[in-house]
């Protein structure tokens, strides 16, 4: 996972979680991954994940943040409220959106591998 020292170091150090692996992954929606099975069933990495969608206005510039997470399914109820937490930063926010997905890696790092359990993908 030295790939990402960056990404490990915030998520580490701001949500308190530890990145054992890091696996440069493409997500695609469930029924994507369905219609193409026999395809993704060659990938070396192949895991459920979750891609949420935080909304929350910001009354000092009059905006609306829309932010998208990534998050291994099994992992949602201990990751999303750290998210929340995050991305909210004391202001109101609400989930808008949860599709669910899969995350496919054909990269070396995943060969190398044998994770394939819980996990937070976190990524921005």
């Amino acid at each position: 996972h030295r790939e990402f020292p960056l990404w490990q170091y915030l998520v580490e150090k701001r949500h308190g979680l530890i990145v054992s692996h890091c696996i440069p992954c493409v997500w695609v929606p469930a029924a994507e991954g369905r219609r193409h099975d026999r395809l993704f069933s060659h990938a070396n990495f192949n895991a459920p994940v979750l891609r949420v969608t935080f909304e929350n206005f910001d009354a000092d510039t009059g905006v609306t943040e829309t932010h998208t997470r990534w998050l291994a399914t099994q992992a949602r109820e201990q990751i999303l409220p750290l998210l929340e937490r995050h991305l909210t930063a004391g202001a109101a926010a609400s989930v808008v959106g949860e599709e669910a997905g899969e995350a496919i890696s054909t990269s070396p790092a995943s060969r190398r591998s044998t994770w394939r359990s819980a996990g937070a993908y976190c990524a921005a």
